[in-house]
């Protein structure tokens, strides 16, 4: 924070993140990812703001999640400035279980060939 950055914490309630934790440890972050918003209901009574990622890992799930930023902004701090005082806005377009689904005939196909490049 004292570089100008913000503190976000992602994947909350994977194994390895912090998930119930979350409830005494609001007040150290800025904002939360709810990606995937499967788990993610119960942190809305926080009152932190929040933002989506798609975090792909692949080139087939880039975009299923973002954050809109509410107003137009053409440097970091204002939008910065933006996701700290609520103005973004999480946008969640597949399903967490459809992007693994999406991802399975890719990620075949990728080691497959890697295995046997006749494939």
């Amino acid at each position: 924070k004292d570089l100008g950055g913000i503190i976000i914490a992602a994947h909350i309630f994977r194994s390895s993140g912090i998930g119930e934790r979350i409830y005494n440890l609001k007040n150290y972050f800025d904002a939360l990812e709810i990606y995937p918003f499967k788990t993610s209901l119960d942190i809305f009574p926080l009152k932190i703001p929040l933002i989506a990622g798609s975090d792909a890992h692949t080139p087939w799930t880039i975009g299923f999640a973002c954050t809109f930023i509410h107003e137009a902004k053409s440097n970091i701090d204002d939008i910065i400035e933006c996701i700290v005082k609520g103005k973004a806005i999480p946008i969640i377009r597949k399903s967490y279980y459809l992007r693994k689904i999406l991802d399975s005939p890719h990620l075949l196909k990728f080691f497959v060939k890697r295995i046997s490049p006749r494939f």
